[in-house]
């Protein structure tokens, strides 16, 4: 396949709503206002103890009082309950629910029958060399060697318009890809 090609079938890949519904479908980490809710949930499924509202908003990094309607809604919905702390009645602990758990389990299902209607195509060796190879191309694209060598071909007013691009996309990655915080109690989870 021609170089020109393959630019041609990754733009169209680019464009295609169901890759774009599935990312969005995925996790909170790809969308522009993430769902906290689902995130407490997240956080809560993979503690081994129930947490305070004080934790979840460090952890989520949002005001308490967010925390607060956020933990009411789930409370409504049965996916999580208040139970007070053994050693101090004073302090209440948020703990997620088994419907809670299965609405999540329900997520998870639909995002992996989603994701291998997508990839059924290849088989599991082709779909590790295509992952492969497109981990390859982003590491090459995202270096600053292959930034310095792609300019040069480019004219001053090409190469302004390259940097506003590159910035928004930069600034656009960093916050819906932001990794864990090493402040935090808890690691962020993959599919918050």
């Amino acid at each position: 396949m021609e170089q020109n090609d393959i630019l041609e079938n990754l733009t169209e890949l680019m464009r295609q709503p169901s890759l774009w519904f599935t990312m969005m479908a995925r996790g909170d980490e790809h969308r522009q206002r993430p769902n906290n809710q689902r995130r407490l949930l997240r956080i809560l499924s993979t503690s081994d103890q129930a947490i305070t509202a004080g934790t979840i908003a460090d952890i989520l990094d949002i005001r308490p009082a967010s925390v607060t309607q956020i933990i009411k809604k789930l409370e409504d919905e049965d996916r999580v309950e208040r139970i007070k702390d053994q050693q101090d009645a004073r302090i209440v602990l948020i703990k997620i629910t088994q419907k809670g758990c299965d609405f999540l389990n329900q997520l998870d299902l639909t995002r992996d029958k989603i994701e291998d209607e997508i990839f059924n195509i290849f088989t599991d060796a082709e779909q590790a060399q295509f992952g492969a190879q497109l981990e390859q191309l982003n590491h090459h694209l995202n270096s600053e060697q292959f930034d310095q060598r792609f300019m040069e071909h480019l004219s001053e007013q090409q190469r302004t318009r390259f940097n506003e691009i590159k910035d928004r996309n930069h600034h656009f990655g960093h916050h819906f890809h932001r990794g864990p915080d090493p402040r935090r109690t808890f690691n962020d989870h993959p599919r918050f």
